[in-house]
């Protein structure tokens, strides 16, 4: 059974961290959890395609670490839809899962290619992007240059050692690189590969052949 709900969107607030199972290397394919807590402000006209990488170490009470690293293709056209594939969440890893987010039509995908379904629900709707904030707790990075584009950076810190190292290109509201640190482990995400120009149509079109299937509530692929 493969349970999927759609993935929590990141944000600039230090979160739990969340481990991942007890193997080394590129992950296997797992269940797929998550839930839908905010959709922010749709971004139009800046478009993009690359890479994303996450890299996930845990520190378990054993002297060796777990390490996990996986690949993500994302892409975002100028009237703000965007693709994710494989499609992505803090608690699973399915190859044959594709996240597309609509919100010209109001709704999001979840293309299951093994079987060509297209599980279907209404986008929430979407709030203000947070800014980037400093205050005791946190530090001003100041900007910079990553990949071409101008990235404002910031650090903040809470209980437990956790903290969170955050850099976001204001123009294309992105999280280019981000480094959170806890006592458990440490996550790593970082854009590459990124190109500024509009995505080929085709990837945000519901493939020919598949059967859409309308999702009211969250739901399980199995």
């Amino acid at each position: 059974m493969r349970t999927i709900i759609k993935r929590i969107v990141p944000t600039i607030v230090l979160t739990t961290f969340c481990g991942f199972a007890a193997t080394s290397g590129s992950p296997k394919p797992t269940s797929f959890n998550g839930a839908i807590l905010v959709m922010y402000k749709v971004v139009i006209g800046h478009p993009f395609s690359a890479q994303k990488t996450v890299i996930e170490t845990v520190k378990p009470p054993l002297p060796d670490s777990l390490s996990s690293t996986r690949t993500y293709s994302v892409y975002r056209d100028s009237q703000g839809r965007t693709v994710t594939t494989p499609a992505e969440a803090s608690s699973g890893y399915n190859p044959d899962l594709i996240e597309f987010d609509d919100p010209v039509s109001g709704f999001w995908y979840v293309l299951d290619t093994a079987r060509h379904i297209a599980h279907r629900s209404k986008m929430p709707q979407p709030l203000t992007r947070p800014a980037q904030r400093t205050g005791p707790e946190s530090q001003d990075l100041g900007s910079q240059y990553m990949f071409g584009v101008l990235v404002n950076g910031s650090r903040a810190w809470a209980a437990g050692g956790l903290s969170l190292e955050s850099w976001i290109s204001p123009d294309l509201q992105l999280r280019v690189y981000s480094h959170q640190l806890q006592q458990q482990g440490e996550r790593i995400e970082q854009i590459t590969n990124l190109q500024l120009t509009e995505p080929p149509a085709t990837l945000f079109q519901i493939p020919t052949g598949f059967t859409v299937v309308d999702e009211t509530e969250p739901f399980s692929i199995k």
